[in-house]
């Protein structure tokens, strides 16, 4: 196999992709524990409006899921949830789930649920990072490892990661402290302030801000449908599939094969196949074929993989 030469730009979703589940409720158990002394609406009723809003938009939607047969006709109907996503937003404002919760606060919670085990991250997660750091110093990439996620609190997932570090060396933590964390944040009055990621097109905007030039082989790691742009823009798009898949897993798997995508386990043979053939055989991203896309069982395939790169 002949192996690229091209600096790695690697790009990760967060809930489920670094994380082994969901971070979403821990997030909102912040606002509840802080605002406990207050007859707050549950999260349950929350989470059933949410999805009683999406299944009223998906029954009204120009096409049905089974109709939709291209990437465009896809990514437009994921764009078209924004709508849902904001109203949610707006309900847990009303609600007052997150007010007066403070950074500190954030920050002290996710180092809770990470020595307590809430939050548990994917092993072979810090062995990208080092990669990932390595690739950083041989290149003089201006960042060589991000994370884009639909998650509420930026703050959050790198505290997260900076605890579950645990006695970092001095170059670990700059490392870690120069990681680009592409998300929401709390107080939630910020988003009316700052871009909100919460479909896949959004997500989309922020990886194309971040990808590298041509000479760079981006790859990008998700598990969900908000990251189905990401993986089909990236030169590299990995998805995560747990076994028994989770149900944004499955739901991802049931579109890529509905789109009539090759999504095989990830091998030497992505380089040689995937894009075109991206930094081996060369050529522009607009001729490259954007019908495969690669899964891992882990991220510990992936280090594996992109360290032999």
């Amino acid at each position: 196999m002949t192996r690229t030469r091209n600096p790695i730009q690697l790009i990760l979703d967060w809930d489920g992709t670094l994380t082994k589940k969901d971070t979403l409720h821990l997030v909102a158990a912040i606002g509840y524990e802080h605002n406990r002394d207050k007859n707050l609406t549950p999260w349950d009723d929350i989470v059933q409006a949410y999805i009683s809003d999406y299944s009223q938009h998906k029954a009204f939607y120009t096409s049905s899921t089974e109709s939709r047969k291209t990437v465009t006709e896809e990514s437009e109907w994921l764009a078209s949830l924004k709508d849902v996503e904001r109203s949610s937003i707006e309900r847990v404002k009303a609600a007052g789930i997150f007010k007066d919760v403070t950074k500190e606060d954030v920050i002290s919670a996710s180092r809770s649920a990470v020595r307590d085990g809430k939050l548990q991250l994917r092993p072979g997660w810090r062995k990208l990072l080092a990669i990932s750091e390595a690739s950083q110093q041989q290149s003089s990439a201006a960042a060589s490892l991000s994370i884009i996620s639909v998650n509420w609190s930026a703050t959050f997932i790198r505290a997260c990661l900076q605890t579950a570090l645990s006695n970092p060396s001095a170059s670990d933590a700059k490392f870690m402290d120069s990681i680009p964390v592409f998300a929401n944040e709390l107080p939630l009055e910020e988003i009316q302030r700052t871009p909100y990621i919460c479909t896949s097109a959004d997500k989309l905007a922020r990886f194309e801000e971040v990808r590298g030039e041509d000479s760079c082989t981006t790859f990008y790691v998700g598990d969900s449908a908000t990251d189905f742009d990401c993986l089909v823009a990236a030169d590299v798009g990995i998805c995560i599939r747990d076994d028994p898949m989770g149900s944004g897993q499955k739901e991802l798997k049931e579109t890529l094969e509905r789109l009539d995508f090759d999504v095989l386990r990830l091998s030497p043979e992505a380089f040689t196949e995937s894009q075109g053939g991206i930094g081996v055989v060369g050529g522009d991203r607009e001729r490259r074929d954007r019908r495969k896309i690669w899964w891992v069982a882990g991220l510990d395939e992936v280090s594996k993989f992109v360290g032999n790169c």
